[in-house]
């Protein structure tokens, strides 16, 4: 699924990052966070439903996740106030997706979880949150 519109929808919808991104630049820039506060919107999987049409077609409703990672840029060593800065950017992204619709999907995104990556060396903590957006694949064999 092609991830453009929910970056695009993030940098409409969220105002509390310097930089948003796909995949391509969190390879890059990953290992050396410019900015304080960054999200990187990434592939993370995909889950197929059975088929639910006879001999010769195919429906086939499937799940899309994807992952956005959040970098957060410590000041020094990293304390609690800097993983409780978190939780608004967690949000922000929360409300920007949950319940939108992807224009190639059949139905809303939802959240499914999320989890700490881990505080690099760099000083930067390193969270991810995943969605999924539904759609279906359709075709006549």
């Amino acid at each position: 699924m092609n991830l453009v519109p929910v970056v695009e929808r993030l940098k409409v919808e969220t105002d509390v990052f310097d930089e948003i991104e796909g995949a391509v630049a969190f390879a890059e820039l990953a290992d050396r966070l410019q900015v304080e506060k960054a999200l990187f919107i990434i592939p993370v999987g995909e889950t197929a439903g059975r088929n639910t049409l006879s001999v010769g077609s195919v429906r086939q409703p499937m799940r899309f996740t994807f992952g956005a990672v959040i970098g957060l840029q410590a000041h020094g060593v990293v304390t609690e106030a800097d993983a409780d800065a978190l939780h608004p950017l967690r949000r922000a992204v929360r409300e920007a997706l949950i319940g939108w619709q992807h224009p190639d999907s059949d139905g809303i995104a939802t959240a499914t979880g999320g989890r700490l990556i881990t505080i690099d060396p760099n000083r930067v903590l390193w969270w991810q949150d995943e969605f999924e957006i539904p759609w279906t694949y359709y075709d006549h064999v």
